[in-house]
C-alpha cells in the first residue's frame, strides 16, 4: 500500500473540473432563469440536487412572470 500514483491525482483533478465547469453552466442556467446563481452549488450536494431540479422543473420562473 503506497502512497498516491499520479494517476490518482490526475483522475482526482479531472472530477474537480468536470465538478466546477458542471456548477459554472448549472449558475449560468439558473441566472437566465432569473434566480440567484448561488442555487447552483447546490447541484454539487447529492440528494439536494435532486430537490433542486424539481423545484427549479415546477416553481414559477421571474423571467416568466408578467411585469407590473
Amino acid at each position: 500500500m503506497g502512497g498516491i500514483s499520479i494517476w490518482q491525482i490526475i483522475i482526482i483533478l479531472i472530477m474537480l473540473g468536470l465538478s466546477v465547469a458542471w456548477t459554472l453552466l448549472i449558475a449560468r442556467i439558473v441566472g437566465k432563469a432569473g434566480f440567484n446563481k448561488w442555487w447552483a452549488i447546490m447541484s454539487l450536494v447529492p440528494l439536494l440536487n435532486i430537490i433542486f431540479v424539481w423545484v427549479f422543473a415546477f416553481k414559477k420562473w421571474p423571467v416568466q412572470e408578467p411585469e407590473t
